[in-house]
């Protein structure tokens, strides 16, 4: 834009030089006037000459004036020249350290490419050791879990050897009682003997199989709890026994064997739930001998809840005639104890039996039958909740059907 003004500035100022010049050179003329000496013709020419000479310098004035690149193109030119020399080996310099970077460039994306290749070979690397590291925790986990349920079974055998060894003390304690009590047990056998060879063909006292005694075992009480309830229930077994037999001396009449004992204990504390005890005869046994006795373990379960209807059926009852009633209600409740041991009730091992009706409610229900005629609905319904260890208690219904 400078350029532009300055070229405009020296064309007016040329333009207007020369009008100048012109308008001396044609006054001059006109008047003919002379100049040291010369005619009016060479004079003006000479003013024409002047007026160029003027023209010329002060265009270089004014653009020397004016312009610093003019300035330089004048009288700095030589200058300039040995500038752009220098400047030309600068830049040689720079091409050939650019050259340099280039091929350095090239040689470092080389290596970083190398670079990259190995440390992807790292990363792949690193991610396989992380893998075997998280195997090594998981096995390392696997290890100390196996080492915690190790200490826990040493724990348990720890505890198993001090459950064997209070065992091995209290069977030394009872093999001293029951040494101490050899000389009464002597005694007692040979008075049972006598009483043997005196009631050899009496009556057979208790049955085999026959319910000595019967309770409930709690497997959450420790081993010695249990052996204290266990004992105590057999002595008081042991009282009933002298007490059906009209015995009025504490005799030792119920004979259990120890080994028996232990077993028993040791199948209650393996239980899940409340087992029914029974004591059993284990053979038939005549007035005068000892009862030997068998432990039985059941599990205690809920069979019937209370109101449950075990049997319903419809018959015929016969009018006026209470005896054929009785017999259909004794064959239906020949049907209920039937499915009471189905369902799981223990059963009398003499009788087959797990329950009794009071003969009041048989002689009761049979009129009522007497009384309807016809077609009647007959119901055994349980008045209490029965468990395994029984017995079932019902009441009879009995209703017309119309």
């Amino acid at each position: 834009m400078d350029g532009i003004i300055l070229i405009l500035v020296l064309i007016l100022m040329g333009g207007a030089i020369a009008f100048i010049g012109d308008r001396l050179g044609s006054k001059v003329g006109k008047k003919k006037l002379t100049l040291f000496g010369l005619r009016p013709k060479h004079t003006s020419t000479v003013v024409t000459i002047v007026t160029g000479i003027l023209i010329v310098t002060a265009t270089f004035g004014i653009l020397t004036a004016v312009s610093q690149d003019v300035r330089t193109a004048l009288f700095g030119m030589e200058k300039l020249k040995a500038q752009m020399v220098e400047l030309q080996k600068e830049a040689k310099l720079s091409q050939e350290a650019s050259d340099k970077a280039k091929a350095s460039l090239a040689e470092k994306a080389t290596e970083f490419a190398a670079v990259s290749e190995q440390v992807e070979k790292m990363n792949q690397r690193l991610a396989v050791v992380r893998q075997e590291l998280q195997q090594a925790v998981a096995e390392k986990d696997q290890a100390v879990e196996a080492l915690a349920a190790s200490q826990g079974e040493v724990n348990r055998l720890q505890a198993q050897q001090q459950d064997l060894e209070e065992k091995i003390q209290e069977l030394n304690r009872n093999k001293e009682k029951l040494e101490g009590n050899l000389e009464e047990l002597q005694e007692i056998a040979a008075k049972l003997q006598t009483g043997i060879r005196v009631v050899r063909e009496g009556a057979i006292v208790f049955q085999a199989g026959e319910v000595l005694a019967s309770r409930s075992v709690d497997p959450l009480e420790s081993q010695e709890q249990l052996r204290q309830e266990l004992e105590a229930f057999l002595r008081e077994a042991n009282a009933q026994l002298l007490q059906r037999l009209n015995i009025d001396k504490d005799l030792g009449l119920l004979v259990i064997s120890q080994r028996e004992f232990d077993i028993t204990i040791d199948e209650i504390r393996k239980a899940d739930s409340p087992r029914i005890l029974r004591v059993v005869a284990a053979g038939n046994t005549v007035y005068g001998e000892p009862v030997f006795g068998a432990l039985q373990l059941y599990s205690n379960q809920l069979a019937f809840a209370k109101g449950t209807t075990l049997l319903q059926e419809e018959m015929q009852a016969i009018a006026e005639d209470s005896g054929a009633n009785e017999g259909a209600i004794i064959l239906f409740l020949k049907q209920v104890n039937a499915l009471s041991v189905r369902q799981g009730v223990l059963p009398d091992p003499i009788s087959g039996m797990v329950g009794s009706l009071p003969a009041n409610q048989l002689y009761e229900t049979a009129a009522k039958m007497s009384r309807l005629g016809g077609r009647v609905e007959l119901s055994a319904v349980t008045i209490e909740d029965v468990h395994t260890a029984g017995p079932v208690r019902i009441e009879l219904r009995v209703r017309a059907i119309k």
